[in-house]
C-alpha cells in the first residue's frame, strides 16, 4: 500500500504519513508508515526513505473502524 503512493509523493514533492488499523494474522493492529523525501541540495530528490511499524491493540482498545487509512502530507 505504501509504495503505491510513491508517484503521488514524487509529484507533490512532499512527505506522506499513512496510519490506520488492519488485521495481521487474525489479530487487529494499528500501523503507521511514511515516505520521506531526501535531498542533499534541497532541490533534487536524491532518495526516498520508507518506514513502517505496527503494534497489536491493547486489551480494551477499540479497533479502527474506517475502511481507509488516514493520510497526512508533511
Amino acid at each position: 500500500m505504501l509504495l503505491s503512493q510513491l508517484p503521488r509523493v514524487l509529484l507533490a514533492r512532499r512527505c506522506l504519513i499513512v496510519e490506520g488499523g488492519a488485521m495481521l494474522r487474525g489479530a487487529p493492529i494499528l500501523f503507521r508508515s511514511a515516505l520521506l523525501l531526501l535531498s542533499e541540495d534541497s532541490v533534487a530528490i536524491d532518495h526516498v526513505l520508507g518506514a513502517a511499524n505496527h503494534r497489536a491493540l491493547r486489551a480494551g482498545e477499540a479497533p479502527r473502524t474506517t475502511a481507509h487509512p488516514d493520510a497526512f502530507w508533511v
